[in-house]
C-alpha cells in the first residue's frame, strides 16, 4: 500500500495528514456524543414541560 498512488495510500505516507485526520475524526465523534446527550436532555426536559404536573407550567 505505500507504493500506491490513491488517497488511502497518500495518507499513510503522510503522517501530519494522517495524524490531523485521525484527530478530526476523533473530534467529529466527541462532538456527535456531545450533540446526541444534548438532544436528549431536550427531550426530557420537553416531556417535564408538557406534563401536567410540572413545576414548569406558566
Amino acid at each position: 500500500m505505500n507504493n500506491g498512488k490513491g488517497l488511502a495510500a497518500t495518507l499513510i505516507r503522510d503522517t501530519v495528514i494522517s495524524y490531523e485526520l485521525k484527530t478530526t475524526i476523533s473530534n467529529l465523534q466527541q462532538t456527535s456524543d456531545s450533540l446526541n446527550l444534548i438532544s436528549q436532555e431536550l427531550s426530557e426536559f420537553s416531556k417535564q414541560l408538557n406534563n401536567k404536573n410540572s413545576l414548569f407550567m406558566l
